[in-house]
């Protein structure tokens, strides 16, 4: 399952459960579509609290997705996990496509996630 948000600054994704190769692929269409409609440089906030770490074939889809995202202006993402594996799996998905540098994760299971997502994306405080 999968939510997109338009926010002041950029997006806010959810992505929860087993995602498969199709769904991935409808995600990233979605998104493709958002990005290119930004005016200029974006941040995005991901939740991925509740996501189970991704099939190869879903890998390589999100990898793509988030290569256009660099293209069409991110320039920031605070990644919000709870899963060690589903955290690293994405760690290398986005070092792989060139993401990785603006990534912050914050770890899902506490209460003030989103607080210091929002700090990181709006005022470049980095979450402790």
């Amino acid at each position: 399952m999968y939510k997109i948000e338009k926010t002041e600054n950029g997006l806010k994704l959810v992505l929860e459960g087993f995602i498969q190769a199709d769904e991935m692929r409808e995600y990233v269409e979605e998104c493709k579509k958002q990005t290119e409609s930004m005016p200029g440089q974006f941040k995005i906030m991901i939740d991925m609290s509740k996501m189970k770490t991704l099939p190869p074939d879903a890998k390589k889809i999100l990898e793509e997705g988030q290569r256009h995202s660099l293209e069409h202006g991110l320039m920031g993402t605070a990644i919000v996990a709870s899963n060690v594996v589903t955290k690293e799996q994405q760690r290398n998905i986005g070092a792989r496509s060139g993401v990785g540098e603006g990534e912050v994760y914050i770890d899902g299971s506490e209460p003030d996630w989103e607080e210091k997502a929002l700090n990181w994306l709006l005022h470049g405080i980095f979450p402790e």
